[in-house]
């Protein structure tokens, strides 16, 4: 938020304008449609794995619901006991979330890129959670918000991924064996270089909040 207006700033407005359409569009076409665990919604290549696969869901889109609320600034100053669970609550969720993707991504039979590229994701959700745990126990705040914007980037590789795999598809790339590769480290590695970049420019995520107001 703008510290002078209390204004929400306009770039987040910007970044929710483009984020939260392609949100409601994997929550509607690949989530929600999953919690309903019948061999008709997992299809073939999940069934096998379908508990691998509901547990991630579960724990993806509890991750993927709380993840904005750890960048509430109001929400840390006012309500600081909610924002410490809301987190707790979070990173917890990306630790059962990352531990089932490193299954599903093990036992992939699409492509070994494929594969390489999930297991890459998994990792670094696992990695940037636990940084940014580390991070907050030591009460280094600046440094956990940036962990925690890289990790909530990770999260939302995942739906990023899926959505542009069937934008791709309904642009006529059919071979799913060449494009899934390629694809998934592009949208792992691709925001997260960005983001890295707008955190070394000094974000307002960097800045060390007052002692005792945000963790």
């Amino acid at each position: 938020m703008n510290r002078s207006t209390g204004r929400l700033d306009p770039r987040l407005m910007a970044l929710a304008f483009v984020l939260v359409p392609i949100a409601v569009y994997f929550l509607a076409k690949h989530a929600l449609p999953r919690l309903e665990m019948t061999e008709a919604a997992y299809g073939d290549y999940y069934w096998p794995r379908r508990f691998w696969l509901f547990a991630h869901t579960v724990a993806g889109l509890l991750a993927t619901v709380l993840g904005p609320l750890q960048f509430i600034r109001t929400l840390r100053e006012t309500r600081p006991a909610l924002h410490r669970f809301s987190g707790r609550v979070y990173l917890t969720a990306v630790l059962v979330a990352a531990s089932c993707a490193l299954v599903l991504a093990e036992t992939s039979q699409i492509s070994t890129s494929y594969k390489w590229g999930l297991i890459l994701g998994a990792s670094l959700w696992l990695l940037t959670g636990t940084l940014a745990y580390s991070a907050v126990r030591r009460r280094r705040y600046a440094q956990h918000r940036a962990w925690m914007v890289r990790n909530y980037t990770v999260t939302f590789f995942f739906i990023t991924f899926f959505v542009a795999f069937d934008v791709a598809q309904l642009a006529g790339w059919s071979d799913v064996t060449v494009l899934a590769g390629p694809l998934v480290f592009a949208c792992l590695l691709v925001p997260l270089l960005v983001v890295e970049a707008a955190l070394r420019k000094g974000t307002p995520v960097t800045r060390t909040p007052r002692p005792g107001t945000s963790r």
